[in-house]
Formats: C-alpha cells, sequence, structure tokens
C-alpha cells in the first residue's frame, strides 16, 4: 500500500527502506512483549478540556470549603486582622477599578488637561 500523500503541515513520507525498519521494530516487539505490542496498538484517549467557568467555580468551591475548615482552628482575633487586611487591599482596588470605568479620556486615549 502506498503512503498517503503528504499536506504541507504534514511530514514527508517514509521511504520504503523506512517502512521496511519499522516492520521490522513491530514484529520483533510482537513476538517479544505481546502485552506492549497490545497495549501501544490501541488508540489514545483524550479528554474533554473542561470550561474555564467550570474550573473557576471548582476552585471557589474548593476555596470555600477550605475557609470553612480552617475556621475553628484559628482565633478570632486573626480573623479580625485579616478582614482588616483584606478591606485595605479590596477598597482602594474596587475604587480603582470605578474610576477607570467612569473616566471617558481612558477609552479614547486623548488627554484633554493640556
Amino acid at each position: 500500500m502506498p503512503p498517503p500523500a503528504s499536506g504541507p503541515d504534514e511530514p514527508p513520507a517514509l521511504s520504503a527502506r523506512e517502512r521496511e525498519i519499522l516492520a521490522g521494530i513491530e514484529h520483533d516487539l510482537d513476538s517479544s512483549s505481546p502485552a506492549l505490542a497490545r497495549a501501544m496498538a490501541r488508540p489514545l484517549t483524550s479528554t474533554v478540556p473542561l470550561p474555564r467557568a467550570t474550573v473557576r467555580a471548582g476552585l471557589l468551591v474548593a476555596a470555600l470549603i477550605l475557609v470553612l475548615a480552617v475556621t475553628g482552628l484559628v482565633p478570632p482575633a486573626v480573623w479580625a486582622l485579616l478582614a482588616a487586611l483584606a478591606a485595605m487591599v479590596v477598597v482602594p482596588w474596587a475604587m480603582l477599578r470605578a474610576f477607570e470605568r467612569l473616566d471617558p479620556e481612558r477609552d479614547t486615549g486623548h488627554n484633554t488637561d493640556r
């Protein structure tokens, strides 16, 4: 059977000598290790990638479960400190995002203050 024609993205077809060498290797493998030969002959299975939203939701659920599991181990004073630190980061970030969305000059790239 002649080799299939190769396309622009495919490697060039094997020569008759190369096909003969590969057939010899395959025969040797079949005779020396039939279990390995059967495993190699099976097609590879691939998993369907998960949507990004599903991965993010899974990570959020895992983080919430972790927080609930650790809640009993951490003293209330530490939770108060963590809440204060989170507020010091989240509130300025939220305000910055709000101001960026309200700034019409940012979308056009023109600065009228000059």
